[in-house]
């Protein structure tokens, strides 16, 4: 179980990254940030929980960084 200390009831863990994931359209064109769907949906297993803890990590304080695109 995620450690999740969200006032809201959303809370992503894994399973639910990867299955959003697994759902992206392929051969779509990549976002500003250059990265494709066959990129995450290839990417190493790692990646699904570090996203979760970011996501997470994003959602008490509302914090979102600005990357200046």
């Amino acid at each position: 179980m995620p450690d999740c200390h969200l006032q809201m009831s959303i809370c992503f863990d894994a399973e639910l990254v990867n299955s959003i994931i697994a759902q992206l359209k392929r051969g779509k064109a990549a976002g500003l940030d250059n990265t494709t769907a066959e990129h995450l949906q290839h990417s190493h297993p790692v990646l699904k929980i570090l996203l979760a803890k970011l996501f997470n990590s994003m959602f008490p304080s509302s914090y979102c960084h600005d990357a200046g695109f």
